[in-house]
């Protein structure tokens, strides 16, 4: 049996056919074909994804002292472990999330940070409720946009 190739692309896969057929392969070629296309689709990375930087610079800590209060609120405090990690200013806008006391699980954006402390803006919540002891965590926040929807 003799079986003509059509030109191009398809010559390759033709003459795998004809010799599957030969052979009454015809099943486990086409089992073997789809695992191979499927092992070799699986390996790449989703060109709808961007590849980023996956390293977040992160900074935990405990409240060493409170801040004095502006306006009857609390919005900053002091913590010992700041001095040697980051200079004066190096925290501006990340996002402190406490991770114990009262405040748990509260968000709030960093204003500035001095050699030891640390105050946030004052346009979300006070500090008002945090104790010395309390955990926290500071982390550099990669600001994504979403586009809308149409």
């Amino acid at each position: 049996m003799s079986v003509s190739a059509p030109r191009g692309a398809g010559a390759v896969f033709a003459k795998w056919d004809a010799v599957c057929y030969k052979r009454g392969m015809r099943r486990a070629c086409l089992v073997f074909l789809l695992c191979l296309v499927s092992a070799t689709a699986d390996a790449s990375h989703d060109s709808s994804m961007p590849m980023e930087d996956p390293v977040v610079q992160r900074f935990a800590g405990h409240v060493s002292a409170l801040g004095m209060p502006v306006g009857g609120h609390l919005y900053s405090f002091q913590t010992a472990e700041l001095k040697t990690k980051y200079p004066p200013g190096a925290l501006r806008s990340w996002r402190l999330t406490f991770v114990s006391g009262e405040k748990l699980g509260e968000v709030f954006r960093v204003a500035d940070n001095g050699e030891s402390d640390v105050r946030v803006t004052g346009a979300g919540a006070p500090l008002d409720g945090i104790a010395i002891g309390d955990a926290f965590l500071i982390e550099d926040q990669i600001e994504r946009s979403v586009p809308a929807r149409r």
